[in-house]
């Protein structure tokens, strides 16, 4: 799951009930087996569900009004937005019965990452979403038969891209770019801690360095989150990591000089699977391997790079990965975006070819169950 610290001299929280959009769609059942999950994010988007097994793909359609490029999944439930300008919405798809709830977000509010939250006593359902350009952290609230509740935590930075919980904590990612105007940057990301949200009492916001230049991503270990930062043409990308007990940096592991960083994934392995690309033409993204505990690359290499070696069925090198996860086993799932299509290419702890399958229309994240 980027402010500019204490501009806002207070914590604006606005309370506004919202209903879902059409509720429940019907939509086509997906199976639930060992596979991976893929967003797909222009064409037919929606969920994609690509079993290990070969069987044939399911499919949660999210309609055309859907733009999303990242998504959160836990127990079967797949969190994702659409931008503002496909309507500021948070998707909601339970992958064990196939139904998609809508919520309608703030206009203009431009959602970006979404989290979990704990489960309310009566049952209520409970994400935090990132808004972008309003500076705020929107609370939902699903509970059977209600509308939905939005409650809007502001100051939580000048563009809020990504969101946890985490040390009995809200944690904004604050990418510091004017995502609301021309997307300049203003200065290196930060952590922003919330622990109340009614008040200042407690916050905090933890630099992250001057490495961290528009961080995008946040996936939590332990005690640790791992925030990825797109980086700029100033900067490459970077993983930085925050100990969050003690609100302090630790390490950042700098990716090569003019790579710049696409996605993140946490694997089923408990590895940091990072696509990123050196320039944009050709636009060639990589897949590169972190392990958390050491904050260093892991291989098997490429002759030319960092990057991890994946070989193709025709024993050329894997050409590119426009998004990438692991198992537990270690193979790697690299997403291949074509004009129209996406594929799923699996590959082996040691980079070899292991089968490939269609994974809908192009797609931008993937997840293993």
């Amino acid at each position: 799951m980027i402010i500019v610290p204490r501009i806002l001299a207070f914590v604006s929280v606005l309370i506004v009930i919202l209903a879902c959009n059409d509720g429940t769609s019907p939509v086509q059942r997906p199976a639930i087996e060992p596979g991976a999950i893929v967003l797909n994010g222009v064409g037919q988007t929606g969920v994609t569900f690509v079993p290990d097994s070969g069987a044939t793909n399911s499919h949660i359609d999210f309609g055309s009004s859907f733009d999303g490029a990242t998504f959160t999944v836990l127990d079967g439930i797949v969190l994702s937005t659409s931008s503002s300008l496909r309507g500021d919405q948070l998707y909601v798809a339970d992958l064990s019965d196939g139904t998609l709830q809508r919520v309608q977000l703030p206009a203009a509010s431009n959602p970006a990452g979404a989290a979990f939250l704990l489960t309310g006593a009566d049952g209520a359902r409970n994400f935090a979403v990132a808004l972008r350009n309003s500076s705020s952290i929107a609370r939902v609230q699903l509970r059977a038969g209600s509308s939905a509740s939005v409650t809007l935590v502001g100051n939580a930075g000048l563009c809020p891209s990504d969101v946890f919980l985490a040390s009995n904590a809200l944690w904004s990612v604050d990418a510091n770019v004017r995502c609301a105007s021309d997307y300049g940057v203003v200065g290196p990301g930060r952590l922003i801690r919330i622990p109340q949200l009614d008040s200042d009492v407690g916050r905090d916001t933890i630099a992250l360095g001057a490495v961290a230049i528009s961080p995008l991503r946040a996936f939590v270990i332990g005690n640790f989150a791992y925030v990825l930062s797109s980086g700029a043409f100033v900067a490459p990308a970077a993983v930085t990591r925050v100990d969050l007990a003690a609100r302090t940096v630790t390490g950042s592991l700098v990716f090569p000089q003019g790579t710049f960083g696409a996605t993140m994934a946490l694997g089923a392995n408990g590895l940091l699977y990072v696509t990123a690309a050196i320039g944009f033409s050709p636009y060639l993204p990589k897949v590169y391997v972190i392990d958390p505990s050491t904050l260093g690359f892991q291989g098997p290499f490429s002759l030319a790079g960092s990057h991890r070696l994946l070989t193709t069925a025709g024993g050329g090198e894997q050409g590119k990965c426009d998004a990438a996860t692991g198992d537990s086993r270690g193979r790697i799932y690299c997403i291949d975006n074509g004009e129209v299509l996406a594929v799923l290419n699996v590959f082996g702890a040691n980079g070899a070819f292991v089968r490939s399958a269609p994974a809908g229309t192009l797609a931008f994240d993937v997840t293993v169950q």
